[in-house]
């Protein structure tokens, strides 16, 4: 099941209708593409999700770009659920890439989304990390272990605001 979920999802983002993904409405129908490609991922065996390695690369930006989104959607309709599910996005994208500075980047905003909701952001990374493979799940532990002014929204270009859906993370730079 997770190679066909794999397939679909390197389909999709090596088609053109991921362009310009992150900044559309929240939801849009593209969210639940990557949604079902990370209920895949989950509900993989250990074995089955190595084939990871085989995604694109610009596979790596769309998970980002959802992480975004769901962190701003989280807050909306107030869901944990939503904050886990955004940094395990970015822990998957650290993994394709072999990289985690790019999710960092991204990381600011459900720990904003964590801390707005009243959750314990630290908790909720370490909930995400448990399902991730070790760039990922270094990536969330790393970033929960850095200081305070270095986990704002501030700090990495982004500033809250809303749009026609109401809250939503707006980039600065």
């Amino acid at each position: 099941m997770f190679a066909e979920a794999l397939t679909c999802f390197e389909s999709a983002v090596s088609s053109t209708q991921f362009h310009g993904y992150g900044p559309r409405p929240i939801p849009h129908d593209l969210d639940g593409a990557v949604d079902r490609f990370i209920d895949a991922y989950l509900s993989a065996t250990h074995e089955e999700r190595r084939l990871l390695e085989c995604l694109p690369t610009n596979a790596a930006s769309v998970l980002l770009a959802f992480a975004e989104r769901q962190a701003t959607l989280a807050v909306r309709v107030k869901s944990k659920e939503l904050l886990v599910r955004a940094l395990i996005a970015v822990g998957l994208s650290a993994e394709i890439l072999a990289d985690e500075r790019e999710g960092m980047m991204i990381l600011p905003l459900p720990w904003h989304s964590a801390q707005f909701l009243d959750y314990n952001p630290a908790d909720v990374f370490k909930q995400a990390a448990t399902v991730l493979p070790a760039v990922g799940a270094q990536a969330l532990v790393s970033f929960s272990q850095r200081s305070p002014d270095d986990q704002t929204l501030d700090c990495m270009g982004y500033r809250t605001g809303s749009d026609e859906g109401g809250f939503r993370y707006v980039r600065t730079w």
